[in-house]
């Protein structure tokens, strides 16, 4: 019996339980780390430079240089990256999506795109966290109107909300309804009130493009709060070295001040304002794992 040949890789290499979920991704860049990486495993051809020539990139070295910071990834390249690196229709759509994000310098057009992206991935956004989580990073008011509610002055008005939180009253109606139909506020005797004292979604439930979109949201709302005085807010900014081993370590730290702060508050009985809470960390260099992979 004659022996069969050896068999050649596949052009197109069968993809595992490892495959990095593009719909997890907000920076392209990283994605794109990740999927050539991948890819790597499962067929060694797949090096940056192999992938430029597949995509009709002219110089071997600009997909390196787009990975690493140095270039920005040009529109039209978008597509023939995606298909040269086996991406479906759905993924392609998306990753053209947060290409255009990065390239747009225009907050209304960003907000028109993260509409898109939320449209796209909607289904997976809700099948993918909690629908608590869903609902209430939806926008960047639900968390403040769930909260509201503790205030000694409070109303079950929505134009009295709206006032307030500087929103549109049909906003405020919306949220109220849906927040109730969802169990993060119940009435009892025509006075509303939380569910639980703090609503937290399951790390492993997380969806990092949804809270993306409502992260972007909050720090707009920041910039509003830069107008409030001097004694009424409190930015502060720390720029300094880290090691990469360090980021876990401080991320817990941060995460153990916020259960800190949420514990003093909930000890108060009288509460005459909502505020807003939130603190960055981010590398403002890029990272040196971001290598070339290119063989």
């Amino acid at each position: 019996m004659t022996p069969l040949p050896p068999k050649k890789p596949s052009i197109e290499p069968e993809e595992g339980a490892n495959k990095p979920d593009i719909f997890e991704f907000m920076d392209y860049r990283q994605y794109l780390l990740a999927r050539l990486e991948y890819l790597q495993t499962l067929d060694r051809k797949y090096s940056q430079r192999w992938v430029a020539k597949r995509a009709g990139i002219k110089s071997p070295q600009l997909l390196t240089m787009i990975i690493k910071g140095q270039r920005q990834l040009n529109r039209d390249l978008a597509a023939p990256i995606a298909a040269a690196l086996k991406m479906d229709e759905r993924e392609a759509g998306y990753f053209r999506l947060i290409v255009d994000l990065a390239l747009t310098e225009s907050d209304s057009s960003r907000q028109e795109l993260l509409k898109k992206i939320n449209a796209l991935v909607k289904e997976d956004m809700f099948t993918s966290i909690t629908p608590d989580g869903a609902v209430i990073f939806r926008e960047w008011f639900y968390p403040a109107i769930r909260e509201i509610v503790m205030l000694k002055d409070f109303r079950a008005d929505p134009t009295w909300i709206s006032e307030r939180l500087q929103i549109e009253p049909k906003q405020a109606e919306d949220a109220l309804k849906e927040l109730l139909e969802r169990g993060f506020l119940r009435d009892e005797d025509g006075s509303l009130t939380r569910t639980e004292p703090s609503v937290r979604t399951a790390k492993d439930k997380l969806y990092p493009m949804y809270l993306g979109a409502y992260h972007l949201k909050i720090l707009n709302e920041a910039f509003r709060g830069v107008r409030h005085d001097r004694d009424k807010r409190h930015f502060e900014a720390l720029t300094v070295s880290i090691p990469k081993a360090l980021m876990p370590r401080i991320k817990q730290e941060i995460q153990k001040f916020f259960r800190e702060i949420d514990t003093m508050c909930e000890s108060e009985e009288s509460r005459e304002e909502v505020v807003q809470l939130h603190m960055s960390m981010f590398p403002l260099t890029i990272w040196n794992n971001m290598e070339s992979s290119e063989k």
